[in-house]
């Protein structure tokens, strides 16, 4: 089975609408990071499967978009922005099947909602993606699966400061 490697290195400001000249997988996350800004009114099979899970990086993890999207909605959708500040490195593996392997390091700013603090967290997410469900994903894409890297007491500390426990940050 061949597999083509494409690795780039990137730093802020970005523009989201390069990525799409660069690999259909970019231009299918351009799409999704621009929407994850208005989480409340992105639908969630626009970009994950049914039983698309996410591994957290304290060890915990749960399967169903449903949920998943309900755990975003509840951790990013409580900070006035969430924008994606600083891009250090982009890597997509794809394979001769149309199953791509995207690895993102950045940083992530939590802005809050009265406006006196922006908590910047790095972040690393790997991304399994693959050919979308008939009748939903994104350009023929979709999310399968999710591993997240970062620092979960500085993503507790930013959520609780605007009054929300993340329940999937503590230890089952």
């Amino acid at each position: 089975m061949a597999t083509s490697t494409t690795t780039l290195s990137l730093s802020a400001p970005i523009s989201l609408s390069s990525l799409p000249a660069l690999h259909p997988v970019l231009a299918f996350y351009a799409k999704y990071a621009k929407d994850f800004q208005d989480l409340a009114n992105t639908a969630a099979e626009a970009y994950y499967t049914h039983d698309a899970y996410i591994n957290l990086p304290h060890g915990a993890s749960f399967t169903g978009r449903d949920r998943l999207w309900a755990f975003y909605k509840q951790l990013y959708g409580i900070f006035r922005a969430n924008p994606i500040e600083q891009f250090y490195t982009l890597t997509v593996v794809s394979d001769a099947v149309g199953t791509h392997t995207l690895h993102m390091e950045y940083v992530r700013g939590l802005h809050s909602h009265d406006g006196s603090s922006v908590t910047r967290v790095p972040q690393v997410f790997v991304y399994e993606i693959g050919a979308a469900t008939e009748g939903e994903g994104t350009d023929g894409l979709q999310i399968r699966g999710l591993r997240c890297y970062y620092d979960v007491s500085l993503m507790r500390a930013a959520a609780k400061a605007e009054g929300v426990e993340v329940k999937e940050f503590e230890r089952a």
